[in-house]
């Protein structure tokens, strides 16, 4: 006759691996609240007016930051695309506090920036065909 025992020490060892604590913490960032798991923090360090609905972004060998940021507009693509209004702006942090200073605009009129990848010598954007 079969015995059980493995499948019930698998089904033991399973719950006592669902019931381990992972240590959280929830913060709250209006209108958002975030789980953060153990070793992780949250911290704002930019928000509106100095970006306003930031899409894409890359820290660049010196730790400024890139955003790709839309301008909002919901016209149907083929307006968007003869008018470009979405851009790219260049965040700095100059007294290193970790929270972003000074925002700039690096390119604007744009069509659709779906990623950014600055380098020493140039910056790429990415974007989608329509």
């Amino acid at each position: 006759m079969p015995t059980r025992k493995p499948h019930f020490v698998v089904v033991l060892l399973l719950l006592a691996l669902s019931n381990q604590a992972v240590s959280e913490e929830t913060v709250k960032l209006d209108p958002h609240t975030f789980t953060i798991p153990d070793g992780y923090e949250l911290k704002r360090v930019a928000a509106t007016p100095m970006v306003q609905r930031p899409m894409h972004m890359y820290f660049d060998d010196s730790g400024v930051l890139y955003v790709t940021d839309s301008s909002g507009d919901t016209r149907k693509s083929p307006i968007q695309l003869k008018e470009p209004s979405h851009r790219i702006l260049r965040l700095v942090d100059r007294d290193g506090d970790g929270t972003f200073d000074e925002s700039t605009v690096f390119a604007d009129e744009l069509p659709f920036p779906e990623g950014i990848s600055p380098s020493k010598k140039s910056t790429t954007m990415f974007t989608g065909t329509n």
